[in-house]
């Protein structure tokens, strides 16, 4: 080898790290060639000779320290000077191991760029004295400079190892510092998690313990309001007044259990994010009228005088009615359960700017100034002996919100009244208010249909057998799901009034099965359950059901559903 070599072998599988050393070489005068693999660097060195070799010992295929070996076999690489890079600490078995191999020295990653091009231009430079020094000394001279060299190598690498090591032991511990904080953060991070999981588990459990409870309320409350409906009729045919006292009665109790099961299926729906709205153009008027008519039985029942103010023009909101007349009937129940008997209740409806407001007052007890704001929490009830869930006011906040609207309460304190104020954003009135259909009754003249009935409680099943045996219906009746699959394919019928929990073979089961002999304009499918919630709405669909009915179902919302079943 002349002494006029000057290539330096970079040997690194990172090109990053190849890019980041020969940078940090700078210009030391000499020509930096790359390999990106031990086999590579091989190759490199069978054609060119380099004064030294940066060599990284972890390396795929080839490491640095089998890349080594291999370079000292060969006659020509074998007294190449080669400084290892590595991005660990090497324990005395490795530095032998080096040292064997015929290691000048060490390099740890990240490289110092001052320390690599010192530590470079040094071996390069005694590259290059030493093939001077072999080509003019004989060969005993050669041995000597050879051994001194080694010696000098030895302690420098040492010496060096030993600067490494002191860096290392520090790098060590702060890295250890690190790792603690960083287990103690993903300890904080598992519990949280774990906290978290408990949390949703505890929310979906409660979502479905309130759809089990619904359910389980509403089967009993079905054929109640059935019978009620039925005895309503009797008792308007026969003018018997005390039996229409006791049904209204009867009716107003059961309307409020209902509401107590709508109520909490929508507080699910509220953390779920499943109230769907069903957006038009909704005069107030009819929305307070609406209101009113749902407080009624229970401003009769504390015989509460209500004031009821509107505006002389009609007044328009973009909104969902049935929502919106579920906001203000919450405010009269909740100033009604909360006023003395023989309270003075106002509802007003005024317009302020470009908003619509609805305010409600009471002379009632009042509340306290810390408590305005809490009171509008789920199952929150800040004045106690009112009765209630303690949601009223958390559904309408929240329903009022999906409105792009307000609600506030003001108080002066305990036993001094309280006054809610809801604003809406107001439409213009310039297009005409939609025409709504007239209300038809529940025995509105409709051509007898066949109709199967499957049912598996004798009550439920007995008190639609009678109500629609009343309206003229032809009515066959099944109280398992096998037996009503067998009647309805028997008999096909215009309608099956199917209930969604079965015994044997529930109701979407019985559904998918006759859907797959009878298609729709054979026979109409009508789901009736008392799992209302929209993933149940959804299931029923899909297995081939027409209508989905919530029990208690209305003779009203019965008689429109069959209304609307083709004539065959």
């Amino acid at each position: 080898m002349s002494p006029d070599v000057r290539d330096i072998l970079l040997v690194d599988d990172n090109p990053a790290n190849l890019t980041a050393i020969e940078v940090g070489l700078g210009d030391l005068g000499r020509r930096v060639v790359r390999a990106a693999s031990g086999e590579d660097a091989l190759r490199r060195l069978l054609e060119l000779d380099f004064s030294l070799i940066l060599l990284d010992v972890q390396m795929p295929t080839l490491d640095g320290f089998q890349t080594a070996r291999l370079i000292r076999q060969r006659p020509r690489s074998r007294g190449t000077p080669i400084i290892f890079m590595t991005a660990f600490d090497c324990d005395d078995k490795e530095v032998l191991r080096a040292y064997e191999l015929g290691a000048v020295d060490f390099l740890f990653k990240p490289v110092v760029p001052e320390i690599l091009r010192s530590k470079a231009s040094v071996f390069v430079n005694l590259q290059i004295q030493a093939e001077l020094i072999r080509e003019s000394v004989q060969k005993d001279h050669e041995r000597q400079l050879a051994a001194e060299r080694a010696r000098w190598e030895e302690e420098s690498l040492r010496q060096r190892i030993d600067d490494a090591r002191r860096v290392a032991e520090e790098t060590a511990r702060r890295a250890r510092e690190l790792s603690a904080t960083v287990n103690e953060l993903e300890d904080a991070k598992l519990q949280l998690t774990r906290v978290n999981e408990e949390l949703a588990t505890a929310d979906r459990r409660k979502d479905e313990f309130l759809a089990v409870l619904a359910h389980e309320l509403r089967n009993p409350l079905a054929p109640l309001l059935t019978h009620l409906e039925l005895l309503g009729m009797r008792a308007t045919e026969s003018a018997d007044v005390g039996l229409q006292r006791t049904v209204e009665t009867m009716d107003r109790q059961v309307g409020h259990l209902n509401r107590v099961v709508d109520d909490l299926l929508d507080v699910s729906r509220i953390t779920t994010g499943d109230i769907q709205l069903v957006w038009e153009r909704v005069d107030l008027s009819d929305v307070i009228q609406q209101a009113c008519n749902i407080a009624r039985p229970l401003l009769a029942t504390h015989q509460h005088q209500l004031v009821v103010s509107l505006t002389e023009c009609p007044m328009f909101v973009k909104g969902d009615s049935v929502r919106l007349t579920q906001i203000v009937a919450n405010l009269l129940n909740n100033a009604a359960r909360y006023s003395d008997p023989k309270g003075r209740i106002s509802l007003t409806l005024r317009q302020e700017a470009d908003e619509a407001a609805i305010r409600v007052e009471d002379r009632g007890r009042g509340i306290a100034a810390n408590a305005q704001e809490r009171i509008f929490e789920m199952f929150t009830q800040e004045r106690r002996g009112g009765g209630g869930l303690g949601v009223g006011l958390a559904l309408a906040r929240r329903l009022v919100s999906l409105h792009q609207g307000t609600i506030s309460v003001a108080s002066e304190g305990l036993g001094k009244g309280s006054v809610f104020k809801v604003l809406l954003p107001a439409l213009k009135d310039d297009a005409p208010s939609p025409q709504r259909p007239a209300a038809c009754g529940a025995e509105a003249a409709l051509a007898p249909l066949h109709i199967v009935l499957v049912e598996d409680d004798v009550d439920i099943r007995q008190a639609m057998l009678t109500l629609l045996q009343r309206w003229g219906h032809h009515v066959e009746v099944a109280d398992t799901g096998p037996r009503g699959l067998d009647l309805i394919l028997k008999a096909v019928p215009d309608v099956a009034v199917i209930d969604l929990g079965l015994p044997e073979l529930d109701g979407c089961e019985v559904a998918q099965r006759v859907r797959d002999v009878l298609p729709k304009e054979r026979v109409c499918l009508m789901a009736m359950t008392g799992f209302g919630r929209k993933e149940d709405r959804h299931r029923a669909l899909a297995a081939g059901f027409d209508v989905h009915l919530v029990k208690p179902a209305s003779a009203r919302s019965i008689a429109k559903a069959l209304a609307d079943v083709p004539r065959h």
